[in-house]
């Protein structure tokens, strides 16, 4: 296929750097979990969460989440309803997913859900307020 629009990017110095890079650059992101059980721990797979997810939808962009069933990312996507998912391991259904981003209605409904959750659950505020509930708790205990 075509990959002309694929070029390698240097690393960056500072994660600010590769968000505001994202910003300018992407269409979309893709969080890919692993589908190898002999790279992961299947207990790790069941309980990681990605942090970058929090920072990522901040950018406004769709957030493709490619992640094996019965993973806490792809609970977490499918208990939102979440447009941009794919948990099967098929390069077609893959590239489904990736041709209707190329419809404009598609990548805003998209990039709508990442601009809701971002100012909901990934809100600076609402992070705040959960990280004080859980040390009110571990002093109770």
């Amino acid at each position: 296929g075509n990959v002309s629009n694929i070029r390698v990017q240097p690393a960056f110095q500072r994660n600010r750097d590769v968000l505001l890079f994202l910003r300018d650059h992407a269409s979309s992101i893709l969080i890919p979990g692993p589908f190898s059980s002999d790279f992961w721990d299947k207990s790790y797979l069941e309980l990681s969460f990605p942090g970058k997810l929090a920072e990522y939808t901040q950018l406004g962009l769709p957030v493709i989440i490619h992640s094996p069933p019965s993973t806490v990312l792809s609970d977490w996507a499918k208990a939102r309803c979440w447009l941009a998912r794919e948990e099967s391991f098929s390069d077609s259904k893959l590239l489904r997913l990736f041709q209707r981003l190329t419809h404009q209605n598609v990548w805003k409904a998209m990039a709508a859900q990442s601009i809701e959750v971002s100012n909901a659950e990934f809100s600076a505020a609402t992070i705040h307020t959960q990280f004080e509930r859980e040390l009110v708790h571990l002093e109770a205990d």
